[in-house]
């Protein structure tokens, strides 16, 4: 089922837009992220309603408990990507895909490319990421949401995964800096097999460490509801002796 989220405030538009949640993208999530044991979507939105929800595909929705399902996890997602522009944590790029095609008369495929789309990468709090791309009748729609499992997966712990997926965007797009200058140089254009990213911005320069600032990674540090890292262990009162490790004191 088709829904839209209201008055999503974009970064760089003037106005809030409507974003569409395309039942086929529903079903991307559902069969292919969902159903992959490395992504903890479970831990962010319950067993339960993952279940549910991968339950539905590929049939869809047949009533107004399963149209929930939909709407529950949507709203999920939507909750997330609020936080990540209001704070804000993400990346701006054109997309184009490639495409190929053979000229009459020739072999050989020639390679051309598609109308530039404008899309936002937020950084969601729990370590997914959601894609938001403009069509070409300017509407603006969710085109993914997922986990990046080598760095955000279920087996790092949940306040390391969104670090760490910055992490993985800084090292593929950034450069080192310039001779004289201590800021990394953002690579412009982004080649990748099916697509070219380019005219790459990263909202906030700041909190992408891209501005001088102290500490020199803000990403880390960014306040609830960004996960925290644990404490760190309190440090026994004066006199107090501490356990050495294997027995006895010191």
């Amino acid at each position: 089922m088709d829904h839209n989220w209201k008055d999503v405030p974009l970064h760089g538009q003037a106005d809030p837009v409507d974003v569409r949640v395309d039942t086929h993208v529903c079903r991307k999530i559902g069969e292919r992220h969902m159903d992959e044991p490395r992504e903890p979507w479970d831990e962010w939105m319950g067993t339960k309603l993952v279940n549910d929800f991968k339950a539905l595909w590929p049939d869809g929705c047949r009533n107004d408990i399963e149209r929930k399902t939909v709407t529950d996890v949507s709203d999920r997602i939507h909750q997330d990507a609020l936080v990540s522009l209001q704070t804000p944590l993400l990346m701006k790029y054109n997309y184009q895909q490639k495409k190929k095609t053979e000229a009459a008369g020739t072999t050989s495929p020639t390679q051309s490319f598609g109308k530039p789309e404008p899309t936002q990468r937020l950084v969601l709090p729990n370590g997914g990421h959601a894609e938001i791309r403009r069509d070409g009748d300017g509407g603006w729609s969710l085109r993914t949401c997922y986990f990046d499992k080598a760095v955000s997966g279920r087996n790092e712990p949940v306040w390391r995964r969104y670090r760490g997926f910055v992490n993985r965007l800084r090292s593929r797009y950034l450069a080192a800096p310039r001779q004289g200058s201590s800021e990394p140089q953002i690579i412009d254009t982004y080649p990748k097999d099916d697509c070219i990213e380019w005219g790459i911005e990263f909202v906030s320069p700041y909190n992408w460490g891209l501005e001088a600032s102290t500490p020199p990674d803000p990403w880390n540090h960014l306040p609830l509801p960004w996960p925290q890292p644990p404490a760190p262990p309190t440090a026994p009162p004066p006199g107090v002796l501490r356990p050495r490790p294997g027995g006895g004191t010191k």
